[in-house]
This record gives structure tokens, sequence and C-alpha cells, in this order.
């Protein structure tokens, strides 16, 4: 049962949401996101609060004007990668989290979102600082159903989607790993001195697709370790770096101090 508001709460709730639904033309999807609270609490709050929910007059209804469905690219395999690892599908909309210092590899992600599909995700800071980017479009999900995506990655257990995992291409598959590590992988250095790349994700056939392509692709990665996946030899980080070269400014600065620490133990 809904909580009873006072009257000084009625009216900040009705200037919030109106503001948002009416002045600034936001789905209730957009709104759930600022707000940090379910659709369907944003739908109740609309009802109670006497505004009528106007779904086709907002100029994103369905995005299905504005999305362009891809062909198949390097570029859609990296954006591929970075929803699988940090990306998020409900009903109607994707997230995509950073963190709060990510701002310059937010907009990375953002140019290249726009590239492949023809709409640009908004970005939201939350109360914690971590940062979301957002899009709305039932055509979009629908596309990604598709291909494989699950609202639950770890009750669903996704996959690497066939096209990028059978295809011919090692472009995809570079870049399908890049995006994937930018998002749930990390680079640091070991007890001893060397130095060791790691995906971290709680699909096991995520990280098991992962590890067949970097054995086709020429690596020599671990086994998988719970909910991790490694490549710790020397060639395989210097390739790495040389190969699928990273787009998050932290993991690719570390990276390139490992590989010039590497390259300069051999001289």
């Amino acid at each position: 049962m809904p909580v009873k508001w006072t009257q000084i709460e009625k009216l900040k709730n009705f200037r919030e949401l109106n503001r948002l639904y009416v002045l600034e033309n936001r789905t209730i999807g957009e709104i759930s996101t600022i707000l940090g609270v379910g659709q369907s609490t944003v739908y109740d709050r609309l009802l109670r609060l006497g505004i009528t929910p106007t779904p086709n007059k907002k100029d994103k209804f369905l995005n299905i004007k504005k999305l362009s469905i891809p062909n198949f690219s390097d570029d859609l395999a990296e954006v591929i990668g970075i929803l699988l690892g940090d990306g998020n599908v409900s009903e109607s909309q994707v997230r995509i989290t950073f963190g709060a210092t990510e701002i310059k590899y937010l907009k990375y992600v953002q140019k290249l979102f726009k590239e492949v599909f023809g709409i640009k995700p908004k970005m939201f800071r939350r109360k914690s600082n971590h940062l979301d980017l957002y899009a709305g479009s039932v055509v979009l999900i629908r596309f990604l159903m598709d291909m494989g995506f699950v609202r639950n990655k770890k009750l669903g257990q996704v996959g690497v989607p066939s096209w990028i995992l059978k295809g011919s291409s090692s472009g995809y598959k570079e870049r399908f790993i890049r995006g994937f590590f930018d998002t749930d992988g990390s680079i640091y250095q070991l007890q001893h001195g060397g130095w060791q790349i790691s995906f971290c994700n709680s699909s096991t056939n995520l990280l098991k697709d992962t590890r067949n392509m970097l054995i086709e692709l020429g690596y020599s990665p671990s086994k998988i370790s719970g909910m991790n996946l490694y490549l710790t030899r020397k060639n395989d980080l210097i390739k790495f770096e040389c190969k699928v070269g990273p787009r998050q400014d932290h993991k690719a600065g570390r990276l390139r101090g490992c590989c010039g620490a590497v390259k300069r133990s051999r001289l």
C-alpha cells in the first residue's frame, strides 16, 4: 500500500514529476533512472498526482524512427562486449554503468553507440557518483534479445553471439574482447613481479566463449577459475596491448606500463 504523503511531500513530488514528464518531456524509463525507482513506481506516482501518462507524445516513443538496425561490424562487436560487461537490459531500456571517474570512456562509448545505432544515449550521475548511460528503445531491446541477451545475465548464463564467436573476422573477436575487457577486465602486478590480465564475470558461458576466442586468436589463457579467466604470459600481454588496444584510460595506461616493463626486462 502506498505511503501517504503530507501536503508538502505531495507538492514536491508533483513539481518534480511535472518538470520531468511534462516540461522536459522525458519518458517513464528515463525518469526511473533519474529518480532511482522502478518504472511501475513512476507510473503509479503519475496517476496519484493526476498527471496523465502520454507515451505517444514523447519525441522518442519506441525510438522506431531514430534507431538504425546495424549490420554486423567491428564497432557493433565492441558495443556487444561493453553491454555484456557492464550493461543491463530491461523491458524498454538499455543501461551501462561506469565508475565516477570514467567520464572520458563514457563519452567514447556514447559516441560509439551513436555510430552503431543512430541514437545517442543520455548520461545520468547517481547519488553514489557512479555514471549511467541509458537509451530507451523497444526496437533496440528486441534486436539485443534476438541476439541472445537476457534480462538477468547471471541466471541466464548469456554467451557471446554466434556471429562474433563463429565468424571468420578476427576483428569481430578482438573488438568484442576490447569492450569486454574495458568493462569487466583488469590488469595488475603479481607478487613475484609479473603481470596478469583478468576477465571477471558471473556468466560461465561468457567466460568460456571468451577463452575460446582468445585461443583462436593465438593467446594462451588459463582455465576458468570461479568467475575469472586470466592471461599471464609476457607475449600474450604485449600482443593484447597491440591487437586489442583497450580504450578505458586507466586500464590502457596500466597495460602500457606493464608491457613497457616486460620489454625492458628483455634488454
